[in-house]
């Protein structure tokens, strides 16, 4: 499988990097989300591929529960992870809507690590996917206000 996830790796970067002609990214992301789901298969407890999965399927703009079903895999295999959780939060918080109940109280637990492991990159992330915060606000503000409170203070500081 460790073929496959650098493969995955490859590819994706090769989507990101800005010299790659826009007609190549695509495909680059989809040869991505390709190697990643042959990760999964031979070893489904790879968080990293799950949430590689999840956001080439979010840049695509694919189905919601596309995107939902990958993110939650992430989580399943992985719950802590430090380096998934803003990126976890960054796609997730687009998609809220499309939540179950389940799904929601998921996305809020990795809010809530990523809030008290990295404050910093997760308001960078807040300010670019959710800059009026209304999503985060239908999340945590009414069980965490306090977090809540500080997290918007330091989105609205840093604009």
């Amino acid at each position: 499988y460790r073929f496959h996830d650098g493969l995955s790796m490859l590819y994706y970067l090769r989507g990101l990097e800005i010299n790659t002609p826009a007609l190549e990214r695509r495909d680059s992301y989809r040869q991505a989300e390709k190697a990643a789901i042959e990760v999964v298969k031979r070893a489904p407890a790879q968080p990293e591929a799950w949430q590689r999965i999840a956001t080439v399927r979010a840049l695509l703009r694919d189905e919601p529960q596309a995107v939902i079903g990958a993110g939650r895999m992430s989580v399943y295999t992985g719950r802590t992870l430090s380096t998934l959780l803003v990126p976890r939060v960054g796609v997730g918080i687009r998609y809220l809507e499309h939540m179950d109940p389940e799904t929601r109280s998921m996305l809020r637990d990795q809010l809530l690590l990523a809030a008290d492991q990295n404050t910093r990159a997760l308001v960078a992330e807040l300010r670019r996917s959710d800059p009026g915060m209304n999503k985060t606000r239908a999340l945590i503000a009414a069980s965490h206000s306090t977090v809540f409170a500080e997290l918007e203070a330091r989105v609205a500081q840093a604009r």
